[in-house]
């Protein structure tokens, strides 16, 4: 079958929340696209049909292409890479972007990213990855507001390339669906503490966003790090703990026992991060491999880089 089109996106992490509920403003978040684990995205000539897809996301992409192409449509779309989706990289939000985006094009819809995200019905909570498909990077996103739709995106910023990033995901976990999500969200915006959310929006400006924008890792890092800590401090009923699990706790620890810093839970997890400068990256790596497999961890390790573009569409 003739390649159409295809699309290639990363994955993203989230950082964690900077304000969970200040005014009548709710859940600004943080985060960073990152290159790998990625999602690529392909159309060819066929039927209509959705392969490679994971199950739970056949509906919603069925009715994504269903909304753009009115007529009849004449190709398929593969899904060629994509990591599992709910493990906190935000992949459900790059594979349903990606189906849009190539429907949109295909079908001589020319929809704009803003018709392209309602109809995707994406960033409910949060702004990240669908910023991140757009423009990729480092992203702040503003938060909802009332009704005005998906966060609006208030910063974003290049990430040093010298700054690499490690993932460890604990085989066998899942973090929540989008609807487990919307109930603990939806509960929590009224049980956060004014005094709770001035410390978390401190601590990214002062901390998170002045260490990247001034290039202070050491700075970077450390906002990370008491971020995550705040974050899952509040978020503790919910979880059981700082982290979504025993062993995304356990994969924060051997991160921080190899010597990466700025270590955290990318949503719900399960998957745990670090940063590295990249000249000290390859013994961290190596002493975290050695941890894992002195401690007989089923875990799964990825270095990769942050991607400082959104993700790419090219059409045959």
């Amino acid at each position: 079958m003739k390649v159409l089109g295809k699309v290639i996106s990363g994955s993203r992490i989230h950082l964690g929340f900077y304000n969970i509920n200040y005014g009548d403003i709710k859940y600004g978040g943080l985060g960073l696209f990152i290159q790998n684990p990625r999602v690529v995205l392909e159309a060819r000539k066929g039927e209509g049909l959705l392969v490679g897809f994971p199950a739970e996301l056949i509906d919603q992409a069925t009715e994504v292409v269903e909304s753009i192409c009115s007529s009849k449509r004449e190709f398929s779309l593969i899904v060629r890479e994509s990591p599992p989706i709910h493990i906190g990289l935000g992949v459900s939000t790059q594979i349903l972007l990606s189906t849009a985006k190539l429907a949109s094009v295909l079908c001589n819809r020319n929809l704009s990213f803003k018709e392209l995200v309602e109809i995707t019905g994406r960033g409910r909570y949060s702004g990240i990855g669908i910023h991140a498909f757009r423009v990729g990077g480092f992203i702040v996103d503003g938060g909802t507001k009332g009704s005005e739709g998906y966060p609006p995106l208030i910063y974003r910023a290049e990430f040093p390339s010298e700054w690499k990033i490690v993932l460890v995901l604990p085989k066998g976990l899942r973090g929540l669906r989008d609807d487990e999500e919307s109930i603990i969200l939806d509960s929590l915006v009224s049980k956060v503490k004014e005094e709770e959310n001035h410390v978390l929006i401190s601590v990214a400006f002062t901390k998170i966003i002045r260490g990247l924008s001034t290039r202070d890792f050491s700075l970077f890092v450390d906002g990370v790090e008491v971020l995550q800590r705040k974050v899952g401090e509040i978020f503790y009923v919910y979880q059981g703990g700082i982290f979504s699990s025993n062993k995304t706790e356990i994969a924060v620890e051997v991160l921080r026992k190899a010597g990466f810093r700025g270590t955290g839970q990318s949503s719900w997890g399960p998957v745990a991060y670090g940063f590295s400068l990249s000249s000290s990256l390859e013994e961290k790596v190596e002493r975290l491999k050695s941890i894992i497999e002195k401690e007989k961890l089923d875990f799964d390790l990825i270095v990769t880089n942050a991607r400082n573009k959104g993700a790419t569409l090219r059409v045959f």
